[in-house]
């Protein structure tokens, strides 16, 4: 059950990933104004002040969260197969990498979009980072849980 939701997870990822790449320069521009002005609204609740930015910054980022989410989904997925670490990690770093080809490529046909090797990186800066993540959190639940079961042994 959990290795079918780690995948259903991470087809959403890739599919959140290829929508946004598929919108037209004037609709990814006004999601981007969108979240910025939003997010303008907190930090001004909050005391802080971005009005110094544009909305540039949000697309990165964006970019950058989409696929940090791909990366921990796609490990959570292979992870639960009965596979090596470094298997696996060479298959979720090789999709993640298609990912990004295919997704600047994509954004070729979309009207006013262009496609940048820079953001091929930096996407996959982003699921390189998601997949660090997912192993540092899973070397903190092995040692936590490895613990626990070493505090049981002794009680008795």
């Amino acid at each position: 059950m959990r290795r079918i939701l780690c995948i259903v997870l991470a087809a959403a990822a890739t599919f959140m990933i290829f929508h946004y790449s598929s919108e037209t320069s004037a609709v990814s521009t006004q999601t981007s104004q969108f979240v910025f002005n939003e997010l303008n609204e907190i930090a001004h609740a909050l005391g802080v002040s971005f009005d110094f930015l544009d909305g540039s910054p949000i697309r990165k980022d964006a970019h950058f969260t989409e696929y940090f989410l791909q990366g921990i989904f796609l490990c959570a997925a292979f992870s639960l197969c009965s596979l090596k670490r470094r298997t696996y990690l060479g298959y979720v770093l090789f999709f993640c990498l298609f990912t990004a080809v295919c997704d600047e490529y994509l954004q070729l046909f979309s009207p006013g979009r262009s496609s940048e090797i820079a953001d091929v990186l930096l996407d996959f800066k982003g699921s390189s980072s998601g997949i660090l993540f997912f192993l540092l959190m899973q070397s903190i639940w092995q040692r936590w849980q490895c613990r626990k079961r070493s505090r049981r042994r002794n009680r008795w």
